[in-house]
C-alpha cells in the first residue's frame, strides 16, 4: 500500500526502503491475507554537544584540596599546585575561547630551535599530605596553535606519575604526523609496554584538531594490592578512547598529574615559534 516504505520480491522477501507503515498483501488460489509492517530510522542520533564540565567523573568524588587551577596565579610552587619554566617559556595569555575558568590560559612556548626532548615547562597538581591516593579524576583543555608543527613521534602532553622515585608513570600524547593526528595514552618505567599491548594501551585513536579546544578526561585506579585489576579510562570530548583494564600498577599510590609539553624525544628539533596552551586543570578523589 505504500511502494515507497516497502516492496517485495516475486519470491516474497520484504525489503524496506524509507520510514513509515505500509500493508503488505497477499494471494493465492482465491485465499487473501494481509500484514502489516513499518520501518524505522535506526540511525543513531548525531553526538550531543561538548560541554564544558566533566561530565565523566564518577559518582561520589570530590574535589582534591584546591583541586581546581585557573591561571590566575603566576607560575611558582603553590601548596598543591607547581609550574616551572624550562626549555621555552611558560606565560599567562589571554584567550576569550577558552572554554571554562575564564579567558587567561597557560601557554607553553616553545622558540624556533628548542632541542627536541625538551618542554618549555612543567607543572601541575601533586598529590600530598591526603593519605595515599589509589584512584583519581583529572580533566583539563587544551590546545596547540593552528600551524603547529608535530614533532615525528610526539607531543607528551599530561603525565600521570605512581612512584615517588618517578619510575612508574603513564602519560597522553598527541602522535606525530600531519595528516592524522590523534590523542593516546602511553605507559613507560617499570610498567613496560610489553606487559600492556594486549590492553589495547594505544587505543582506538581519533582525530585530534589542530587549533581547537579539547577536552581531556581521565579515570584512573589502583587494583587490589598485588593483583593485576586495576583500571584506566580515557575522554576525548566526551566520547570514551580507551578503557585498559587487568592491570597491575608498580608502587603503592598516585603522586601527580603534571603537564609536560614534552616536544618529541630525539631527532628533530622546533622548526617554528609555536604553542600549546592549557585553560583549567581539574583533579577530584573519592569522598569518604
Amino acid at each position: 500500500s505504500a511502494s515507497s516504505t516497502a516492496s517485495v520480491s516475486t519470491s516474497g522477501i520484504v525489503s524496506a526502503l524509507g520510514v513509515g507503515s505500509a500493508r503488505l498483501a497477499a494471494e493465492f488460489d482465491g485465499l487473501e491475507a494481509f500484514v502489516d509492517v513499518s520501518v524505522e530510522d535506526t540511525t543513531p542520533p548525531p553526538p550531543g554537544p561538548v560541554t564544558a564540565t566533566y561530565d565523566n567523573e564518577p559518582r561520589g568524588f570530590v574535589t582534591a584540596p584546591d583541586g581546581s587551577f585557573d591561571w590566575d596565579r603566576i607560575p611558582g610552587q603553590y601548596d598543591y599546585w607547581g609550574w616551572w619554566r624550562r626549555a621555552g617559556s611558560l606565560n599567562i595569555v589571554t584567550d576569550p575561547t577558552a572554554p571554562l575558568g575564564g579567558d587567561q590560559v597557560g601557554q607553553f612556548f616553545y622558540p624556533a630551535g628548542m632541542e627536541s626532548g625538551n618542554e618549555p615547562g612543567v607543572g601541575g597538581y601533586n598529590f600530598r599530605g591526603d593519605g595515599p591516593v589509589r584512584e583519581f579524576f583529572a580533566g583539563w583543555w587544551g590546545k596547540v596553535d593552528a600551524d603547529w608543527v608535530p614533532h615525528p613521534f610526539q607531543l607528551k602532553w599530561t603525565i600521570m606519575g605512581t612512584n615517588h622515585d618517578g619510575t612508574g608513570w603513564f602519560w597522553t600524547d598527541i602522535s606525530g604526523g600531519t595528516e592524522s593526528p590523534n590523542l593516546r595514552l602511553r605507559f613507560q618505567g617499570d610498567w613496560g609496554m610489553e606487559q600492556l599491548q594486549p590492553q589495547n594501551v594505544q587505543a582506538e585513536l581519533v582525530p585530534f584538531v589542530y587549533g581547537e579546544w579539547t577536552k581531556i578526561e581521565v579515570h584512573a585506579r589502583y587494583g587490589d594490592p598485588g593483583q593485576s585489576n586495576g583500571e584506566f579510562r580515557l575522554w576525548q570530548n566526551g566520547t570514551l578512547i580507551v578503557h585498559v583494564t587487568g592491570v597491575e600498577v608498580p608502587g603503592t599510590e598516585f603522586t601527580n598529574v603534571h603537564h609536560t609539553g614534552t616536544y618529541g624525544g630525539c631527532c628533530q628539533d622546533v622548526p617554528q615559534n609555536q604553542s600549546w596552551y592549557i585553560a583549567h586543570t581539574y583533579v577530584s578523589i573519592p569522598g569518604n
